[in-house]
């Protein structure tokens, strides 16, 4: 049965408003603009922005750091497959993304964590909704279809993506 578990409060209150601090400020946190989200063929339809922060063996900003080392003790991590933090944009209504795996060969775990509290959510492929909570966890079975969404309350729904083994 593949499997998942919601952590609220994962990281203590200090190194989370840091961290949050750190992604959140506008002209401080470099984000790329992304034409497409989970293998959509239709560019441009849904884009996103990302900042990559550890992929193909090695770190890939100087925000790797800081920013996943929490989480490697926190949750058991043996080895980071990719690390990056995701904004969508605010939409007019909600939009949902794509349903994916992100890694599907290769047997591995997915953590999402909820940088800012919005309406936007993760939706798992047993129809299971995790609302964005900041300072919440998901971890899944990599295996397990799941979609993002946009939000209307915020200019920008912020998760971390973590697959790792």
């Amino acid at each position: 049965m593949k499997e998942y578990k919601v952590i609220d409060n994962f990281l203590p209150e200090d190194v989370f408003s840091e961290m949050s601090r750190e992604i959140t400020s506008p002209g401080k946190f470099p984000l790329y603009y992304v034409d497409f989200i989970a293998f959509s063929k239709e560019r441009n339809k849904f884009f996103y922005f990302e900042h990559p922060l550890f992929y193909r063996s090695r770190p890939t900003s100087d925000f790797y750091l800081p920013i996943v080392e929490p989480f490697l003790e926190g949750i058991g991590i043996n080895a980071i497959i990719r690390a990056k933090v995701n904004a969508y944009p605010k939409t007019e209504s909600i939009e949902e993304h794509g349903k994916h795996v992100d890694f599907d060969n290769m047997p591995n775990d997915t953590a999402i964590f909820y940088i800012n509290t919005n309406n936007g959510f993760t939706r798992l492929e047993n129809g299971t909704v995790v609302e964005s909570v900041a300072n919440r966890l998901l971890i899944l079975d990599g295996a397990i279809y799941h979609n993002s969404s946009s939000c209307t309350d915020a200019d920008l729904r912020f998760v971390l993506n973590l697959n790792f083994i």
